[in-house]
Order: C-alpha cells, then sequence, then structure tokens
C-alpha cells in the first residue's frame, strides 16, 4: 500500500516537475496554472495515467469556455445600459448559458473516456475550492504586505 502511493507521489511529483520545466520561466498566471494543476489532480486522486489523458482535453474545455464568455461580454455597465439594451444583455446571456450547456455535455462525455462519473463531480468540488483556496491566498499576502 505504501508503495502504491509513494508511486503516485513520484509519478506526480515528475509530472509537476516536467509542467514547471516545459513553462520555462513562470509568470505568475503559469504559476498559479501548475499550481491548480496540482490541487485538482490531488483532490479527484488522478492516477498518472488518468492525468495524462483528461489534461489535455480539461485544457481544452477551459478554452473553449473563455471563449463562449468573452463573445458574449457585455461592454455597457448595467448602470449605463438603457432598458432595450438590458433586454438584449439578458438575451445574450441566455444564449451564452445554453452554449456553455452545450459545451458542457460534450465534454462530460469526453471526460468519462478518462475519469469516472465520481471524479467528475469531485472536478467540480475542486475547481471551487481551488478558487476559495487563491481568494484566501490573496487575502493573505495583502494582509502581510499592508500590516493587517
Amino acid at each position: 500500500m505504501k508503495n502504491k502511493f509513494f508511486k503516485w507521489g513520484m509519478s506526480m511529483l515528475l509530472f509537476l516537475s516536467l509542467s514547471m520545466t516545459l513553462f520555462g520561466q513562470n509568470t505568475k498566471r503559469e504559476r498559479v496554472e501548475a499550481e491548480k494543476v496540482a490541487f485538482i489532480t490531488k483532490r479527484m486522486q488522478l492516477t498518472p495515467k488518468q492525468a495524462q489523458g483528461f489534461w489535455p482535453i480539461h485544457t481544452e474545455f477551459e478554452k473553449a469556455e473563455r471563449s463562449i464568455k468573452q463573445k458574449y461580454r457585455n461592454r455597457l455597465s448595467i448602470e449605463a445600459m438603457s432598458e432595450g439594451e438590458a433586454e438584449e444583455a439578458i438575451e445574450k446571456r441566455l444564449r451564452m448559458e445554453e452554449e456553455l450547456l452545450a459545451l458542457k455535455k460534450n465534454y462530460y462525455a469526453r471526460f468519462k473516456t478518462v475519469i469516472s462519473p465520481r471524479q467528475i463531480l469531485l472536478l467540480q468540488k475542486a475547481n471551487t475550492e481551488f478558487r476559495q483556496y487563491l481568494l484566501e491566498e490573496i487575502r493573505r499576502r495583502r494582509n502581510r504586505r499592508f500590516g493587517g
């Protein structure tokens, strides 16, 4: 049992060090992304083989999701909108949500080829936990910097 966890841990260490090497000089965004990969991989309990199949699909999914959200992004603040523009913004938002739902359904089927449905649910939970972790980290750093 210990040997299995040791191998898994070593595989993760190798995976992360390879990721860091491929990134070369790490920007803040790249460091956060590498931390996210480690965090989510651990929370989802991915085997090295699963991680190898999962992460390219996940990266592709996130890129498509960002693209859809950017396509529908409002250019005006809500306060600056007329009633007609607000109604148009709501319609746009509904179209965006429909597109995002179709994307999620498509990728759910793709994820199921490499990870279990339980791990897909763990992914959603891990994403939420990682966002909370980042916010807490930002607060901690801000407090240290400003003496709070």
